[in-house]
């Protein structure tokens, strides 16, 4: 009896644990339309993968970058550097340079760019078979709605309004089978932009419910708009921390973001190591920085075309409005790229006016005249690339927090926000490490943030996007594990609340401000040279050609 009375008592007290969290939110299950980045691979009329990403063009893949293989690479490496050595920094002759560089390059990439009219060329874009399997998702009903059940398939290099109009035909099929009257859309990265241009067009139309935007480029991204504005910075101590966030990377086996790849990355990382510590970088950037200032309009646009990536309208998406004039002087700023580009132009342009310079006022649209309740997934603990401006941004490796959580007040990476910033604001919209305010952003009843999580972890925010798509109220006090800040373990992939005892930062954030001693520099050089008698050796062996490098 003495048992059974204390089974009874068990489950009255596991009732009233859960009662709270359950009255909290009041659940609503519809289907969810995922809307995924640059994920999508892009295929060459060949059926090999084209290297359209960014990623993938700096480092590359395991048959190489674009699908061509390494030793035409090498070879197209030879013929630029070469050039830059005896003609460029010997002689001071830069006219053909630009040329030179799309010459040797663009063959490499000629599947990844657009058209002049901004379609992709014939015969290239995504497996024909994703997109008849997606097309046919939209037609079934799967009953339970999982996050991935309803996955839009598009070419994500394309300009968001070409996809908008078979997005809103795959949202109509979906209600059709369900039989419901509205659904819900989870996007991620580069799906923010096709999100924000549908429901710009096809918002009016209530037939969205809820949205959640993770980890999203809609709002400006530095890595892109900095690079195509032609702002770049070259600091040395901030190459050692980017290698230290490298190494992390590498040892997690999370994306490197933008990395050489196996005996290459490791011949860099070990160089600018040495270089970093005993000063070397230091004479050497400030070299670089002069000698960009005098090219980079020249230089910059003949890469970003020869590689595509000028041409690819959804990279424009992420570049900031107050950037956007300079940008587009710096890539398009001459008669021969606004002749060659005509259609380019035009989609870059539709998508700034009827987006980008609308933003942060079409948030709000979409939310009260529209009636969609938003959510916000955005991540921190990482730096940007090194070489841009907004290398001091706190970000997830990719896209900083404060532009994908939609206007938080942050520190930079080294900093804490002042008295002045925490002053008057509750606490709960404070990080325990006193670096984000999440108080000043477009939606802070429904925005979490998530502590040392790599772009490309996704567990966390897909839990917290599910409980949100599937209730109609859910917020940042519905539930106690989930508030507005959250600590992601990568090692563990496990997760639990920001707390003064857990949120410390990586180790390697201290990188930049912490100078070489003697026993740091004997470190470096001794793994240098290491590496350099190692690598000869296996020279004289004929076990290396220039071609394994990147594979090695």
């Amino acid at each position: 009896m003495k048992k059974f009375i204390s089974v009874i008592i068990a489950l009255l007290m596991l009732f009233a644990l859960m009662a709270p969290a359950a009255s909290a939110v009041t659940e609503e299950r519809l289907p969810i339309v995922y809307i995924r980045g640059n994920g999508e691979t892009i295929y060459g009329p060949d059926g090999k993968p084209v290297g359209a990403r960014l990623e993938d063009m700096l480092g590359g893949e395991e048959e190489g970058i674009a699908g061509v293989d390494k030793d035409t690479i090498v070879e197209a490496a030879v013929n630029i550097i070469l050039p830059l050595l005896t003609e460029g920094l010997i002689f001071d002759k830069w006219d053909t340079y630009g040329r030179a560089i799309y010459d040797e390059i663009s063959p490499l990439f000629k599947n990844a760019a657009l058209d002049s009219e901004g379609n992709s060329p014939e015969g290239v874009g995504v497996s024909q078979k994703r997109l008849e399997e997606s097309e046919a998702r939209s037609k079934a009903d799967t009953k339970y709605y999982n996050l991935y059940d309803y996955e839009f398939c598009f070419d994500w290099r394309l300009s968001p309004y070409d996809h908008v109009d078979r997005l809103d035909e795959y949202i109509q099929n979906i209600k059709k089978a369900t039989g419901k009257s509205q659904v819900c859309i989870y996007v991620r990265c580069f799906g923010g932009s096709l999100a924000m241009a549908y429901l710009e067009k096809y918002g009016s139309k209530k037939d969205v419910a809820r949205v959640m935007f993770t980890d999203v480029l809609s709002n400006g991204t530095a890595v892109v708009s900095d690079a195509f504005s032609g702002k770049v910075e070259f600091e040395a101590a901030y190459v050692q921390r980017y290698l230290g966030q490298l190494e992390q990377c590498d040892a997690l086996n999370v994306g490197q973001g933008f990395t050489l790849t196996g005996l290459a990355n490791e011949i860099v990382f070990k160089t600018l190591d040495l270089f970093t510590k005993t000063g070397t970088a230091d004479m050497l950037l400030d070299g670089v920085e002069g000698l960009y200032e005098k090219l980079y309009k020249s230089l910059l646009p003949a890469l970003c075309f020869a590689t595509g990536i000028a041409t690819q309208v959804n990279y424009w998406t992420c570049v900031y409005e107050k950037d956007f004039d300079a940008a587009l002087d710096v890539m398009f700023g001459s008669k021969e790229a606004q002749e060659a580009y005509p259609g380019v132009l035009r989609k870059i342009k539709e998508y700034r006016e009827k987006v980008t310079s609308k933003l942060p006022e079409l948030y709000k649209t979409f939310s009260e005249d529209y009636g969609i309740r938003i959510g916000v997934s955005a991540k921190y603990g990482y730096m940007n690339v090194p070489f841009i401006e907004s290398v001091h941004d706190m970000t997830d490796s990719l896209v900083s927090v404060k532009d994908a959580a939609f206007g938080v007040t942050c520190a930079d990476i080294s900093t804490v926000l002042s008295d002045k910033d925490l002053a008057g604001v509750d606490e709960k919209y404070i990080s325990a490490d006193k670096k984000i305010n999440t108080s000043t952003c477009l939606f802070p009843e429904t925005t979490w943030v998530i502590k040392n999580a790599h772009h490309d972890c996704w567990e966390l925010s897909d839990t917290i996007g599910l409980l949100f798509l599937r209730s109609k109220d859910m917020t940042v006090d519905s539930y106690a594990q989930y508030p507005a800040f959250m600590r992601f373990y990568e090692e563990t992939r496990t997760f639990e609340p920001l707390t003064t005892e857990n949120c410390e930062d990586y180790e390697w954030y201290s990188l930049a401000e912490e100078k070489p001693t003697t026993e740091s520099i004997l470190v470096s050089m001794m793994r240098w040279f290491k590496m350099i008698f190692e690598l000869l050796t296996k020279l004289f062996k004929g076990e290396l050609d220039l071609g394994s490098l990147l594979s090695m």
